[in-house]
Protein backbone atom coordinates (compact mmCIF):
# COMPACT_ATOMS: atom_id res chain seq x y z
CA UNK A 1 0.00 0.00 0.00
CA UNK A 2 1.21 3.37 -0.75
CA UNK A 3 1.54 6.15 1.82
CA UNK A 4 1.63 10.30 1.57
CA UNK A 5 5.18 9.41 2.72
CA UNK A 6 8.00 8.50 0.06
CA UNK A 7 9.81 5.47 0.96
CA UNK A 8 13.01 5.34 2.02
CA UNK A 9 16.14 4.29 -0.34
CA UNK A 10 18.29 2.61 1.95
CA UNK A 11 22.33 2.87 2.10
CA UNK A 12 23.20 -0.13 -0.08
CA UNK A 13 20.53 0.23 -2.31
CA UNK A 14 21.75 0.38 -5.87
CA UNK A 15 19.70 3.56 -6.61
CA UNK A 16 22.06 5.29 -4.38
CA UNK A 17 25.01 4.18 -6.57
CA UNK A 18 22.94 5.56 -9.73
CA UNK A 19 21.03 8.99 -8.51
CA UNK A 20 23.64 11.20 -10.38
CA UNK A 21 23.80 9.35 -13.10
CA UNK A 22 19.62 8.89 -13.31
CA UNK A 23 19.80 12.79 -12.83
CA UNK A 24 21.90 13.51 -16.13
CA UNK A 25 20.30 11.00 -18.06
CA UNK A 26 16.66 12.22 -17.71
CA UNK A 27 17.54 15.71 -17.93
CA UNK A 28 18.16 15.13 -21.76
CA UNK A 29 15.68 12.24 -22.71
CA UNK A 30 12.36 12.54 -23.45
CA UNK A 31 11.74 8.57 -22.90
CA UNK A 32 9.74 8.15 -19.12
CA UNK A 33 12.55 6.76 -16.84
CA UNK A 34 12.43 4.15 -14.18
CA UNK A 35 14.89 2.34 -11.79
CA UNK A 36 13.59 -0.93 -9.94
CA UNK A 37 15.94 -1.74 -6.89
CA UNK A 38 15.01 -5.93 -6.65
CA UNK A 39 15.66 -6.30 -3.00
CA UNK A 40 13.17 -3.57 -1.67
CA UNK A 41 11.39 -3.20 -4.45
CA UNK A 42 11.21 0.60 -3.84
CA UNK A 43 11.66 2.14 -7.90
CA UNK A 44 13.29 5.74 -8.94
CA UNK A 45 11.00 7.59 -11.16
CA UNK A 46 12.34 10.15 -13.95
CA UNK A 47 10.93 13.87 -13.28
CA UNK A 48 8.84 14.02 -16.59
CA UNK A 49 7.24 10.50 -14.97
CA UNK A 50 6.12 12.22 -12.06
CA UNK A 51 4.97 15.40 -13.34
CA UNK A 52 2.79 13.86 -16.15
CA UNK A 53 0.93 11.80 -14.38
CA UNK A 54 0.89 13.29 -10.97
CA UNK A 55 2.38 10.64 -9.50
CA UNK A 56 3.15 11.94 -5.85
CA UNK A 57 6.87 11.74 -5.19
CA UNK A 58 9.75 10.15 -7.80
CA UNK A 59 10.18 7.56 -5.19
CA UNK A 60 7.53 5.22 -4.96
CA UNK A 61 7.03 1.40 -4.03
CA UNK A 62 4.01 0.57 -5.58
CA UNK A 63 4.60 1.86 -9.38
CA UNK A 64 2.41 -0.87 -11.49
CA UNK A 65 -0.82 0.31 -9.09
CA UNK A 66 0.02 3.61 -10.05
CA UNK A 67 0.78 3.35 -13.66
CA UNK A 68 -2.40 1.00 -14.43
CA UNK A 69 -5.26 3.42 -14.44
CA UNK A 70 -3.50 5.17 -17.04
CA UNK A 71 -3.20 2.06 -19.18
CA UNK A 72 -6.15 1.28 -21.74
CA UNK A 73 -8.00 -1.29 -20.16
CA UNK A 74 -8.05 -3.65 -23.24
CA UNK A 75 -4.07 -3.44 -22.96
CA UNK A 76 -4.22 -4.17 -18.92
CA UNK A 77 -3.46 -7.72 -19.51
CA UNK A 78 -0.26 -7.01 -21.75
CA UNK A 79 1.29 -4.73 -19.07
CA UNK A 80 0.73 -7.48 -16.37
CA UNK A 81 1.99 -10.49 -18.26
CA UNK A 82 5.64 -7.78 -19.28
CA UNK A 83 6.09 -7.49 -15.58
CA UNK A 84 5.45 -10.72 -14.34
CA UNK A 85 7.98 -12.28 -17.22
CA UNK A 86 10.57 -9.51 -16.42
CA UNK A 87 10.15 -10.67 -12.68
CA UNK A 88 10.74 -13.98 -13.44
CA UNK A 89 14.09 -13.74 -15.78
CA UNK A 90 17.96 -13.30 -15.17
CA UNK A 91 20.43 -10.60 -15.32
CA UNK A 92 21.02 -9.43 -18.59
CA UNK A 93 17.26 -10.43 -19.66
CA UNK A 94 15.04 -7.63 -21.46
CA UNK A 95 11.44 -7.79 -21.74
CA UNK A 96 9.28 -5.55 -24.12
CA UNK A 97 6.35 -5.03 -25.45
CA UNK A 98 3.72 -2.49 -26.98
CA UNK A 99 0.27 -0.66 -24.92
CA UNK A 100 -2.00 2.47 -25.21
CA UNK A 101 -1.32 5.01 -22.25
CA UNK A 102 -3.09 8.20 -21.52
CA UNK A 103 -1.40 11.27 -22.50
CA UNK A 104 -1.15 14.45 -20.37
CA UNK A 105 -3.80 16.04 -23.27
CA UNK A 106 -6.49 13.23 -22.58
CA UNK A 107 -5.35 11.20 -25.34
CA UNK A 108 -4.77 7.34 -25.51
CA UNK A 109 -1.48 6.85 -27.38
CA UNK A 110 0.77 3.77 -28.32
CA UNK A 111 3.32 3.32 -26.06
CA UNK A 112 6.75 1.11 -25.91
CA UNK A 113 8.24 -0.13 -22.87
CA UNK A 114 11.95 -2.02 -22.69
CA UNK A 115 12.91 -3.19 -19.18
CA UNK A 116 16.34 -4.65 -18.32
CA UNK A 117 17.45 -6.61 -15.03
CA UNK A 118 21.38 -5.51 -14.16
CA UNK A 119 23.08 -7.73 -11.61
CA UNK A 120 24.89 -6.28 -8.33
CA UNK A 121 28.67 -5.25 -8.26
CA UNK A 122 29.71 -8.27 -8.03
CA UNK A 123 27.79 -9.39 -11.58
CA UNK A 124 26.49 -12.16 -9.41
CA UNK A 125 22.98 -11.96 -8.17
CA UNK A 126 20.37 -9.63 -9.98
CA UNK A 127 19.98 -6.40 -8.11
CA UNK A 128 18.69 -3.70 -10.34
CA UNK A 129 15.68 -3.36 -12.98
CA UNK A 130 15.85 -0.37 -15.89
CA UNK A 131 13.07 0.51 -18.10
CA UNK A 132 12.05 3.18 -20.74
CA UNK A 133 8.54 4.02 -22.01
CA UNK A 134 8.62 5.91 -25.25
CA UNK A 135 5.84 7.27 -27.32
CA UNK A 136 5.35 6.11 -30.56
CA UNK A 137 3.74 8.71 -31.78
CA UNK A 138 6.84 10.52 -31.15
CA UNK A 139 9.10 8.30 -33.62
CA UNK A 140 6.32 8.02 -36.44
CA UNK A 141 4.96 4.40 -35.65
CA UNK A 142 1.50 5.93 -34.58
CA UNK A 143 -1.40 7.94 -35.82
CA UNK A 144 -1.46 11.30 -34.30
CA UNK A 145 -5.10 11.75 -34.21
CA UNK A 146 -6.01 8.35 -33.85
CA UNK A 147 -3.45 6.82 -31.69
CA UNK A 148 -3.67 3.22 -33.99
CA UNK A 149 -0.05 2.14 -35.10
CA UNK A 150 0.82 3.26 -38.64
CA UNK A 151 1.30 1.28 -41.68
CA UNK A 152 4.41 0.56 -41.84
CA UNK A 153 3.83 -1.40 -38.58
CA UNK A 154 1.11 -3.03 -40.19
CA UNK A 155 3.34 -4.51 -42.41
CA UNK A 156 6.05 -5.64 -40.10
CA UNK A 157 2.93 -7.19 -37.58
CA UNK A 158 1.52 -8.74 -40.90
CA UNK A 159 5.02 -10.22 -41.97
CA UNK A 160 5.46 -12.38 -38.81
CA UNK A 161 2.63 -13.85 -38.54
CA UNK A 162 3.31 -14.64 -42.34
CA UNK A 163 6.67 -16.29 -41.19
CA UNK A 164 4.60 -19.06 -39.83
CA UNK A 165 4.56 -21.47 -42.41
CA UNK A 166 1.35 -22.89 -40.56
CA UNK A 167 -0.73 -19.70 -40.09
CA UNK A 168 -3.49 -18.75 -41.99
CA UNK A 169 -6.20 -15.34 -42.31
CA UNK A 170 -7.42 -12.60 -43.62
CA UNK A 171 -5.97 -9.17 -44.27
CA UNK A 172 -9.04 -6.32 -44.01
CA UNK A 173 -8.79 -2.88 -45.13
CA UNK A 174 -11.89 -0.96 -44.10
CA UNK A 175 -12.74 2.50 -45.24
CA UNK A 176 -14.43 5.55 -44.54
CA UNK A 177 -16.72 6.36 -47.94
CA UNK A 178 -18.22 9.86 -46.95
CA UNK A 179 -15.89 11.15 -44.65
CA UNK A 180 -14.15 14.01 -47.07
CA UNK A 181 -18.14 15.34 -46.76
CA UNK A 182 -17.93 15.64 -43.20
CA UNK A 183 -14.84 17.30 -42.92
CA UNK A 184 -15.61 20.03 -45.47
CA UNK A 185 -18.89 20.66 -43.87
CA UNK A 186 -17.63 20.89 -40.20
CA UNK A 187 -13.58 21.39 -40.53
CA UNK A 188 -10.88 19.74 -39.56
CA UNK A 189 -10.94 19.74 -35.90
CA UNK A 190 -14.59 18.17 -35.74
CA UNK A 191 -12.70 16.01 -38.47
CA UNK A 192 -10.48 14.23 -36.67
CA UNK A 193 -12.22 14.29 -33.12
CA UNK A 194 -14.71 11.96 -35.25
CA UNK A 195 -12.03 9.89 -36.74
CA UNK A 196 -10.95 9.27 -33.34
CA UNK A 197 -14.63 8.60 -32.48
CA UNK A 198 -15.03 5.93 -34.95
CA UNK A 199 -11.21 4.52 -34.52
CA UNK A 200 -12.40 3.88 -30.50
CA UNK A 201 -15.46 2.92 -31.47
CA UNK A 202 -14.51 -0.08 -34.14
CA UNK A 203 -11.28 -1.21 -31.87
CA UNK A 204 -14.31 -1.94 -29.44
CA UNK A 205 -16.23 -4.49 -31.50
CA UNK A 206 -13.20 -5.68 -32.83
CA UNK A 207 -12.37 -9.47 -31.11
CA UNK A 208 -9.60 -8.57 -28.08
CA UNK A 209 -6.77 -9.40 -29.88
CA UNK A 210 -7.41 -8.24 -32.81
CA UNK A 211 -5.70 -4.95 -33.47
CA UNK A 212 -6.39 -1.90 -35.47
CA UNK A 213 -3.99 0.11 -37.99
CA UNK A 214 -4.24 3.28 -38.75
CA UNK A 215 -3.67 3.62 -43.11
CA UNK A 216 -3.86 5.98 -45.51
CA UNK A 217 -6.33 9.06 -44.93
CA UNK A 218 -9.50 7.63 -43.90
CA UNK A 219 -8.91 3.70 -44.19
CA UNK A 220 -8.13 1.12 -41.32
CA UNK A 221 -6.34 -2.06 -41.41
CA UNK A 222 -6.14 -5.46 -39.69
CA UNK A 223 -5.27 -9.22 -40.02
CA UNK A 224 -7.40 -11.73 -38.06
CA UNK A 225 -5.55 -14.98 -38.27
CA UNK A 226 -7.66 -18.01 -38.88
CA UNK A 227 -10.44 -16.24 -40.05
CA UNK A 228 -13.19 -17.74 -41.74
CA UNK A 229 -15.35 -15.30 -44.49
CA UNK A 230 -18.65 -15.48 -42.04
CA UNK A 231 -16.96 -14.43 -38.84
CA UNK A 232 -15.92 -11.26 -41.08
CA UNK A 233 -19.06 -10.60 -42.05
CA UNK A 234 -20.42 -10.73 -38.23
CA UNK A 235 -17.75 -8.52 -37.47
CA UNK A 236 -18.28 -5.96 -40.61
CA UNK A 237 -21.94 -6.28 -39.36
CA UNK A 238 -20.63 -5.00 -35.99
CA UNK A 239 -18.91 -1.86 -37.83
CA UNK A 240 -21.50 -0.57 -39.33
CA UNK A 241 -23.71 -0.32 -36.46
CA UNK A 242 -20.99 1.23 -34.29
CA UNK A 243 -20.10 3.80 -37.07
CA UNK A 244 -23.58 4.79 -37.93
CA UNK A 245 -23.66 8.01 -36.36
CA UNK A 246 -21.44 10.54 -35.27
CA UNK A 247 -22.88 13.70 -32.89
CA UNK A 248 -21.50 16.96 -32.53
CA UNK A 249 -23.67 19.51 -30.62
CA UNK A 250 -25.98 20.34 -33.06
CA UNK A 251 -25.94 17.57 -35.71
CA UNK A 252 -26.55 14.20 -35.88
CA UNK A 253 -23.50 12.92 -38.99
CA UNK A 254 -24.17 9.45 -40.65
CA UNK A 255 -20.56 8.23 -42.31
CA UNK A 256 -20.61 4.43 -43.65
CA UNK A 257 -17.24 2.16 -44.22
CA UNK A 258 -16.93 -0.09 -47.30
CA UNK A 259 -14.48 -3.01 -46.83
CA UNK A 260 -12.07 -5.75 -48.49
CA UNK A 261 -10.77 -8.57 -47.63
CA UNK A 262 -7.98 -11.45 -49.14
CA UNK A 263 -7.20 -14.31 -47.89
CA UNK A 264 -3.89 -16.34 -46.69
CA UNK A 265 -2.15 -18.27 -48.04
CA UNK A 266 -5.27 -19.08 -50.47
CA UNK A 267 -5.19 -15.69 -52.46
CA UNK A 268 -1.78 -14.43 -51.47
CA UNK A 269 1.69 -15.51 -49.36
CA UNK A 270 3.24 -12.19 -49.07
CA UNK A 271 1.91 -8.91 -47.52
CA UNK A 272 2.37 -6.09 -50.55
CA UNK A 273 -0.20 -8.55 -53.00
CA UNK A 274 -2.35 -9.41 -49.94
CA UNK A 275 -2.44 -5.79 -49.37
CA UNK A 276 -3.28 -5.49 -53.11
CA UNK A 277 -6.21 -7.90 -53.29
CA UNK A 278 -7.70 -6.49 -50.01
CA UNK A 279 -7.79 -2.92 -51.69
CA UNK A 280 -9.24 -3.85 -54.87
CA UNK A 281 -11.96 -6.14 -52.94
CA UNK A 282 -12.66 -2.28 -51.49
CA UNK A 283 -12.77 -0.86 -54.71
CA UNK A 284 -15.10 -3.74 -55.75
CA UNK A 285 -17.63 -3.04 -52.57
CA UNK A 286 -17.20 0.35 -53.36
CA UNK A 287 -18.22 0.24 -56.99
CA UNK A 288 -21.25 -2.42 -55.98
CA UNK A 289 -22.68 0.45 -53.58
CA UNK A 290 -20.44 0.96 -51.07
CA UNK A 291 -21.60 -0.01 -47.02
CA UNK A 292 -20.42 -3.60 -47.49
CA UNK A 293 -17.72 -5.60 -47.33
CA UNK A 294 -16.23 -7.92 -50.71
CA UNK A 295 -13.87 -10.46 -51.29
CA UNK A 296 -11.28 -10.93 -52.85
CA UNK A 297 -11.86 -12.88 -56.21
CA UNK A 298 -9.64 -14.21 -58.87
CA UNK A 299 -11.60 -13.77 -61.94
CA UNK A 300 -13.54 -10.89 -60.33
CA UNK A 301 -9.71 -9.41 -59.93
CA UNK A 302 -8.45 -10.22 -63.79
CA UNK A 303 -11.63 -8.71 -64.93
CA UNK A 304 -11.24 -5.35 -62.94
CA UNK A 305 -7.35 -5.11 -64.16
CA UNK A 306 -8.95 -5.80 -67.78
CA UNK A 307 -11.18 -2.37 -67.77
CA UNK A 308 -8.29 -0.24 -65.70
CA UNK A 309 -6.42 -1.25 -68.96
CA UNK A 310 -8.82 -0.58 -70.77
CA UNK A 311 -9.31 3.01 -69.98
CA UNK A 312 -5.75 3.45 -70.03
CA UNK A 313 -5.17 2.56 -73.18
CA UNK A 314 -8.15 4.71 -74.54
CA UNK A 315 -7.28 7.67 -71.97
CA UNK A 316 -3.50 7.61 -74.07
CA UNK A 317 -5.17 7.42 -77.56
CA UNK A 318 -7.43 10.42 -76.98
CA UNK A 319 -4.28 12.43 -75.68
CA UNK A 320 -2.76 11.48 -79.13
CA UNK A 321 -5.35 12.75 -80.63
CA UNK A 322 -7.56 9.58 -80.97
CA UNK A 323 -5.41 8.07 -83.75
CA UNK A 324 -5.51 4.51 -83.10
CA UNK A 325 -9.59 4.99 -83.24
CA UNK A 326 -11.73 4.09 -86.32
CA UNK A 327 -15.47 3.80 -87.10
CA UNK A 328 -17.25 0.64 -88.35
CA UNK A 329 -20.55 1.43 -89.88
CA UNK A 330 -23.26 -1.08 -88.65
CA UNK A 331 -26.53 -1.52 -90.53
CA UNK A 332 -29.75 -2.63 -88.28
CA UNK A 333 -31.65 -5.33 -89.71
CA UNK A 334 -34.79 -7.22 -88.75
CA UNK A 335 -33.79 -10.64 -87.76
CA UNK A 336 -37.93 -11.59 -87.35
CA UNK A 337 -37.71 -10.73 -91.38
CA UNK A 338 -35.01 -13.30 -92.11
CA UNK A 339 -32.37 -10.44 -91.92
CA UNK A 340 -34.49 -7.55 -94.11
CA UNK A 341 -33.79 -4.13 -93.28
CA UNK A 342 -35.36 -3.00 -90.77
CA UNK A 343 -37.51 0.20 -91.35
CA UNK A 344 -36.73 2.23 -88.26
CA UNK A 345 -37.64 5.83 -89.71
CA UNK A 346 -39.99 6.96 -93.00
CA UNK A 347 -38.77 6.56 -96.70
CA UNK A 348 -35.24 4.93 -95.08
CA UNK A 349 -34.93 0.98 -95.25
CA UNK A 350 -31.59 1.40 -93.79
CA UNK A 351 -30.09 3.04 -90.56
CA UNK A 352 -26.54 2.97 -89.40
CA UNK A 353 -24.97 2.87 -86.36
CA UNK A 354 -21.45 3.22 -85.49
CA UNK A 355 -19.03 2.16 -82.39
CA UNK A 356 -15.49 3.11 -81.62
CA UNK A 357 -12.88 0.57 -81.29
CA UNK A 358 -9.34 0.83 -80.26
CA UNK A 359 -6.74 -1.54 -81.04
CA UNK A 360 -9.14 -3.73 -82.82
Amino acid sequence: MSTNKAPYIGENSPLNQITTYFSALQSSAEEYLFVVDLNSKVILLSDNFMKDFDFPSNIVDDFDNLIMPFIYHDDREIFEEAMKDIWAEETGTTVKCEFRLLHSNGDYGWVSLSMTIGADEFNEQPSILCGVIKRLDEISRADYVTGLLKRNVFYNDLQKDLDNPHSHGAVVVIALDNFNTITETYGHKFGDGALRQIAQNITNVLPPDIRLYKLDGYSFGLFMPEAMPEELEIIFASVQLCMREIRNVEDTIYCTASAGAAFYPTDAKDVTTLMRYAEVALEIARQKGRDQISFFEKDTYDRWRYDIGMQNVMQNCIARGCEDFFLCYQPQVDAGRGGSPALVRPRRQYCCTYAIYSYA
